[in-house]
This record gives C-alpha cells, sequence and structure tokens, in this order.
C-alpha cells in the first residue's frame, strides 16, 4: 500500500503549527511526523484522490504544502534513515536496534523502532517529559502515559520501577509500535497498552500521569485525568506553547489540579500539577 506524505515548512516556534496538529487529529491522515521544521501527514493512497486538492480534505485556511508518494515498502527505511540516537541530560539515551550498544555509558538506555509513531525524543515536547522523569523518578508508583507514542514514558516508567503503567494512544500505529518497543525493552509484563483516548482510561486509577497531545485535546481531557488519578497525583502535561499555559493553569483548576511548576524548551512547554485532596 502506498501513502501520500503531505509536507508542511513550519518551524516549531509557529503556533499555525499547533493549530494544524489539533486539526490532523480529526483528519483523515493515519500518522503525522513532526521535525525542526517541518509538519508532515501521511495519508493511505486509497483514501486521497490526486486529482483533488488537498484543502479538500484539510480545509482551505492552511498553510501551504507539498505531496509525494511513498512506497509501503520503503517507509521504514524512510525513517532508519532519518533516525538518529537522542542523548537526554547525558542520563538516558533512546536509540533504534541498528545503533551501537552504549548502555555503559548512560544511566538508562531505551531501544525504540523508529516507525511512524510520536516519541522518539526528537521533538521538544518529548524531551521535556523525559527529562522531567529523569528528574523525579516514578518509583514504586503507579503511572498512566496519555498519547503514548512510542510507548517511551511507560518504558522509563517500568524501567525506574513503576508497579503498573498504561500506555494510552489514539493510533493504531502507535499502538502496535507501543507493543513492540515494550517487549524490546523487556518491560512487558509491567505495561498494558491500550488503543482508544479517555473511554480507555475509565478503569483505570495512577499515582502519576503523563500527557503529551496538544492544548485543545489536554483542557478536553483534563476531567477525566482528575478522575484518573488518585487524590495527591502528579499530572505532567506538554504539548503547548508557553502562550497557552495560563489558560491551561486556569483549565486544570477548575478540575482540582494545584499547578507547581513549568519548563521550557525551544517554546514548547512540560507543566506539572498536583491533584488537591
Amino acid at each position: 500500500m502506498n501513502y501520500i506524505e503531505v509536507r508542511w515548512e513550519l518551524p516549531e516556534s509557529d503556533i499555525a503549527r499547533q493549530l494544524l496538529l489539533a486539526f490532523l487529529e480529526g483528519s483523515k491522515a493515519e500518522s503525522v511526523a513532526e521535525e525542526p521544521y517541518a509538519l508532515l501527514a501521511y495519508f493511505q493512497e486509497s483514501e486521497f484522490d490526486d486529482s483533488s486538492r488537498v484543502q479538500d480534505y484539510l480545509g482551505d485556511s492552511l498553510p501551504p504544502y507539498s505531496t509525494k508518494t511513498m512506497k509501503q515498502q520503503n517507509w521504514n527505511a524512510e525513517w532508519e534513515k532519518n533516525f538518529e540516537p537522542i542523548e537526554i541530560e547525558n542520563r538516558l539515551r533512546l536509540r533504534a536496534s541498528f545503533h551501537p550498544d552504549r548502555s555503559k555509558e548512560f544511566e538508562r538506555e531505551i531501544v525504540i523502532t523508529p516507525m511512524m509513531s510520536f516519541g522518539t525524543g526528537h521533538h521538544s515536547t518529548t524531551y521535556l517529559m523525559m527529562g522531567w522523569m529523569l528528574d523525579e523518578p516514578i518509583g514504586e508508583r503507579t503511572l498512566l502515559d496519555m498519547g503514548a507514542g512510542t510507548g517511551v514514558l511507560a518504558i522509563l516508567a517500568a524501567l525506574q520501577g513503576s508497579t503498573k503503567a498504561w500506555a494510552v494512544d489514539i493510533d493504531q500505529w502507535a499502538y502496535e509500535n507501543a507493543q513492540e518497543n515494550i517487549e524490546m525493552n523487556g518491560v512487558s509484563g509491567k505495561i498494558e497498552v491500550r488503543l482508544g483516548s479517555v473511554e480507555a482510561i475509565q478503569d483505570i486509577q495512577c499515582d502519576v500521569l503523563y500527557a503529551n497531545i496538544n492544548r485543545n485535546i489536554l483542557i478536553d481531557q483534563l476531567p477525566h485525568y482528575a478522575r484518573a488519578l488518585r487524590p495527591g497525583g502528579a499530572l505532567y502535561m506538554s504539548g503547548f506553547y508557553i502562550e497557552d499555559l495560563e489558560t491551561i493553569k486556569k483549565e486544570a483548576a477548575k478540575s482540582g489540579f494545584r499547578f507547581e511548576g513549568w519548563r521550557e524548551r525551544q517554546q514548547w512547554v512540560a507543566a506539572k500539577w498536583r491533584l488537591k485532596g
């Protein structure tokens, strides 16, 4: 099966990029990839009419774009060609199986398969979230990772001693990729992967919740996070810009969250709250 790649030349600091990410969440795109200066969406060729304008699918108000056809058999090769290891604060290294093992040089090394899943560590939000988890280890607590992508946050939590972790993502490709990565890192018995959104977490009670999605979805899901967290539990959220922080703080307070702090990288923010009670 071939795919159509749609590419927007948008730097991470461009507010239009965040709006586009939110729009693509509900589109026919099977997956979205982020680069420092571009945003890419992928559609099945059978559902994408080359004779029609891409705006017919995505809306006339979106920024200029370019398209190209990608053959399914070359899909993983494209990812492998561009995937480089990530080192976070000289403590954690993320690599693919085809990169050399340097685990003796870091506190931890996680191996992931670079497929079409968000969460390789290249994006500032994933980098920020992992940095926070390194500074505040999960230990023997339970964790829920919403918008799990590759499952790397749940994997790191399991390696830190989490008694139970859930990795939840609405994307089928991410669901399958997370399962593969969890098995590869030897933590299958500690993490449960679920396909879906807030409907998939109704029976979960956790001590810590990480959500790396985007502003609009985070705001919509805050009441569900409050229900899933135990009183006094910690909530870490990312996927939004500095200018969005005050709005999200106000919305989080409505659901009983007390703001505790924030971090920034390339204008992206990761922030921490605690559920009152």
